[in-house]
């Protein structure tokens, strides 16, 4: 019972630091140049070994996809193939595991090591307030850099089927890229988009909640950031379903 009482508690603060850091959107000033910075910060910080993840990620889909249609002479339709798992499923989903390991812990031990070190306290001090100075920019510059890396990340995969089907099995290029959104329909990058973002949200969200709210010494600095990184990648999991079921009922697919 104490261990469940722990996690609604752990639940319920969690909502009113986010309730709170929210709050001060509607105060100025916006620190509109921290936010840039921290998106351009956090996309080149993760946009080359997401890349480097998901191009084998679509040579794989391919791969496994072209030898399955072979049995039925379908092999044109592996471009299709490859490009709606990707859209789907394992762009936004890689894509942020990986912003969740490199990004999403280094933001919670930063703001541990600066709980730690009193630098939080010390800006409360000068007036300046570190929900809007610091967690703000960090949430909202993870969020719109989840979306530019899973963007990137979308187009490495679909080079890696290309790479694939086109050069390593002979398929011709134009019937690869003709064939590319036969199975996808208009409203699939947007729904990516908008899973990148929420996905973004929520590690950009419980890294900060968890650095925010160190106490102690460099042992649960480390214990925040494994706490971080292991529960944003659970929450955006579990999202994902409700988010897939969403889609399946709005384009009947």
């Amino acid at each position: 019972m104490q261990f469940i009482l722990d996690i609604l508690r752990r639940i319920g603060s969690f909502h009113v630091f986010l309730l709170d850091s929210f709050k001060t959107l509607s105060k100025k000033p916006l620190y509109l140049t921290e936010i840039l910075h921290e998106t351009s910060t956090i996309t080149l910080q993760c946009l080359l070994p997401v890349a480097i993840v998901l191009t084998p990620f679509g040579m794989v889909v391919a791969l496994q996809g072209f030898n399955i249609f072979k049995i039925f002479g379908t092999e044109y339709m592996v471009s299709g193939l490859t490009f709606i798992s990707l859209v789907r499923e394992l762009s936004p989903g890689v894509t942020s595991i990986m912003i969740a390991a490199q990004a999403g812990s280094s933001i919670s031990a930063e703001l541990g090591a600066m709980r730690v070190k009193e630098e939080i306290d010390a800006l409360e001090v000068m007036s300046i307030p570190s929900l809007k100075y610091l967690i703000i920019p960090k949430i909202l510059g993870l969020s719109l850099a989840c979306v530019i890396v899973n963007m990137i990340s979308l187009m490495c995969g679909i080079l890696g089927g290309y790479l694939v089907a086109v050069l390593m099995k002979g398929q011709s290029s134009g019937v690869y890229w003709d064939n590319l959104f036969i199975f996808a329909s208009w409203f699939d990058p947007a729904f990516c988009t908008l899973k990148a973002f929420l996905y973004g949200l929520i590690i950009a969200s419980l890294s900060c909640f968890y650095g925010y709210n160190v106490s102690g010494g460099a042992r649960e600095v480390g214990i925040a950031v494994n706490r971080s990184v292991v529960n944003s990648i659970l929450a955006f999991i579990f999202l994902n379903y409700f988010l897939t079921t969403l889609f399946f009922n709005i384009v009947h697919l």
